[in-house]
């Protein structure tokens, strides 16, 4: 190997290593930790549950509920039995984009009910 081959090998290693960059605090331009967490405490409190739509097609599960003030990670996933009330966004599942099932991913809910205490099973 040549000299000038030597030297392109090399410039061309130090060139690649500098396109790793350094790695962020994850959280994809969302709040940090603490700014979730002072907005959780300053949620106001009540006899409700906040719910925030999970869509996964094809899947029945609502979303995840929790109560006020509590942090989302003690949510519950949740089914919504319809025979009581119907889930916000019912629409249809083939209908034109903004206006189908599912439309109102990761939107945010104040709901009034209670928890049965059962367990659902969503075969898909």
């Amino acid at each position: 190997m040549s000299w000038t081959s030597r030297a392109l090998v090399v410039l061309g290693t130090v060139m690649l290593c500098q396109c790793g960059g350094t790695m962020g605090s994850g959280n994809m331009g969302g709040p940090t930790v603490e700014e979730r967490k002072a907005a959780i405490a300053s949620e106001s409190s009540g006899d409700f549950f906040y719910g925030r739509r999970y869509y996964v097609q094809k899947t029945r599960f609502w979303g995840y509920v929790k109560r006020p003030r509590q942090s989302w990670d003690k949510a519950k996933l949740v089914i919504i039995r319809e025979d009581k009330k119907r889930q916000p966004d019912r629409l249809p599942e083939n209908g034109p984009d903004g206006q189908r099932y599912g439309y109102d991913q990761n939107f945010e809910y104040r709901l009034n009910g209670y928890f049965t205490g059962k367990e659902a099973y969503d075969p898909n």
